[in-house]
């Protein structure tokens, strides 16, 4: 075999972030003696394993047999896109919630099961393109991936069921990394323990599988705190793929074929047809789908307390049809967001200087480790002494700042010419920010304007024309239950948003009405609004 260029070894945090400053918690490090954790069998049956399943030839052993370790508390760890992007080949085969969850304690358990290796033993896995078996009891396993039963039965089926399910990697293609359309099993060996091994599993990955694990270009930080509350399949998928999305300053996914979004969250399903001649994919019965699967699935992770933000669907259409589905995070308001109680003081602090608020590093952690995070403080640092070497300084820090973090987790290089781009980018997003600033604050006044002017207008109608309107208003389908209470003491002593559920009403179901009491073209529309202050020298929006 020609020997390969061997890529730079992993640096200890790169791909999981465990939770930092417990007393007695031991950093993970290079693992004393590298066969304990490690090893390829040679033959297996000798080493007291059943090999089940295997494809290919067997390879000679590096390192005598072992167990994988797992650190006490596991808080992240990083899927690659590429495998976030996968989907069973085969339309008769499918993934279930377990084989989802048990898949992903593998991904986790091999990325820190490399950072205990030396370099030199990656060096060498990378030179001849090595497939090591791992080592790990099933009920280490079960606990990693959440799952509460303990039938350790269900654990064996599964491993089955993901050898010989044949997937498509990246089949969104949004992976610099990955430079073919793969399709693969996910492991190529597993094996049950017998024996003296009674209790324990071993497997291998695929090589080409393993480098999307170990050096993904792309990839989603996930919580494993967030994974055991999601215990519907279309869930656990939606928050993987949604959640990769947090820290875009738009905050929105991107909007996939409704027909990509199905295979993603369920895999194959009735709802998708393949026109077997050309291939192309068709949706059947989106509407069964949204109310079994997606709906459902929104519901769940709006439910769970830990994240920040809930995510709404928003459905684009062409003609009648819905073609494209989005999801957009809505930052949660009845109460503020919990600091990441792991992260060190002086980072917390160090990001509310730059300008974000509680509730906004509450969101980068929910997006971010914390060693992407220090390494974009330093290399803020860096382009902040670059411009005041310049005698200038950066004019929007917490569009740069998140510029930084979002190239330093996608591990782009950062050069002056990336600097410059990001720069460039924050800039217009700041702009953007104060746009929409100045709109929010536009329509408040406009609103509060609005409400004076209706309410006086209609609280000086004849009385008895007055309680006609309320009364139809209360008996329609547009009142909420919940406005009765704030009607309870009467209109006149009313709050606002009630007042505006009555005008909302009254411009769809009486728009002449509506029209009587604002007859003004400036009261009617922001628009017309903002074009009159402009007319009105010295107005202030309270005079207006």
């Amino acid at each position: 075999m020609a020997k390969k260029t061997v890529a730079p070894a992993l640096d200890a945090g790169e791909f999981f972030s465990p939770q930092l400053g417990e007393e007695g918690q031991e950093p993970l490090g290079e693992a004393s003696k590298p066969g304990e954790v490690f090893g390829l069998l040679q033959e297996p049956q000798a080493a007291g394993y059943e090999i089940l399943a295997s494809d290919g030839a067997s390879q000679q052993a590096l390192f005598p047999a072992g167990e994988l370790l797992t650190p006490p508390a596991l808080a992240k760890f990083r899927k690659g896109i590429a495998l976030l992007h996968s989907a069973p080949v085969s339309r008769d085969q499918n993934h279930t919630l377990n084989s989802r969850r048990i898949m992903d304690a593998i991904v986790a358990l091999v990325q820190i099961e490399f950072k205990r290796m030396p370099k030199a033993v990656v060096e060498k896995m990378r030179e001849y393109e090595a497939s090591p078996m791992f080592y790990v009891s099933k009920g280490e396993l079960r606990k990693m991936a959440g799952i509460g039963t303990k039938n350790y039965e269900e654990i064996e089926k599964i491993l089955d069921r993901l050898h010989e399910m044949p997937l498509r990697w990246n089949i969104l293609g949004e992976d610099a990394s990955t430079e073919w359309d793969m399709k693969s099993r996910f492991l190529s060996t597993y094996g049950i323990g017998k024996g003296a091994k009674q209790g324990m599993v071993c497997f291998a990955i695929d090589p080409r599988v393993l480098s999307l694990i170990l050096e993904p270009k792309f990839w989603v930080t996930l919580q494993f705190e967030i994974t055991p509350h999601l215990r519907l399949e279309a869930a656990y998928t939606l928050y993987q793929h949604a959640w990769r999305y947090i820290g875009t300053f738009n905050k929105v996914t991107a909007d996939f074929p409704v027909a990509t979004w199905i295979e993603l969250l369920i895999g194959n399903s009735r709802h998708v047809k393949v026109d077997p001649k050309t291939g192309e994919k068709s949706v059947v019965d989106y509407s069964d789908f949204k109310r079994r699967y997606l709906l459902p699935a929104l519901a769940r992770i709006n439910s769970i307390s830990a994240l920040g933000h809930t995510i709404e669907l928003r459905e684009h259409r062409s003609g009648l049809k819905v073609k494209r589905l989005q999801f957009k995070f809505v930052a949660k308001r009845q109460e503020s967001l919990e600091l990441p109680m792991s992260w060190p003081e002086a980072i917390i602090e160090t990001l509310k200087q730059i300008g974000f608020t509680e509730d906004e590093v509450a969101t980068l952690s929910q997006g971010f480790s914390l060693d992407d995070v220090i390494e974009s403080l330093a290399r803020f640092r860096q382009a902040q002494e670059r411009k005041a070497k310049q005698g200038e300084r950066i004019g929007s820090p917490t569009s740069f700042f998140t510029g930084v973090l979002t190239n330093v987790a996608n591990q782009a290089v950062l050069d002056a010419e990336k600097f410059a781009e990001i720069e460039k980018v924050a800039k217009a997003e700041e702009a953007e920010k104060l746009r929409k600033q100045r709109e929010e604050r536009a329509l408040v006044d406009f609103n509060l304007r609005r409400h004076k002017i209706f309410k006086a207008a209609l609280l000086a109608w004849p009385e008895e024309r007055r309680m006609n309107f309320f009364k139809e208003f209360e008996g329609s389908q547009d009142f909420r239950s919940a406005t009765r209470a704030i009607i309870a003491k009467g209109w006149e002593s009313a709050g606002m948003s009630a007042w505006n559920e009555l005008r909302e009403w009254a411009a769809k179901r009486r728009p002449s009405d509506w029209a009587e009491l604002l007859p003004n073209p400036e009261d009617q529309s922001l628009e017309a609004w903002l074009l009159w202050r402009l007319d009105q020298v010295g107005t202030t929006p309270t005079d207006s």
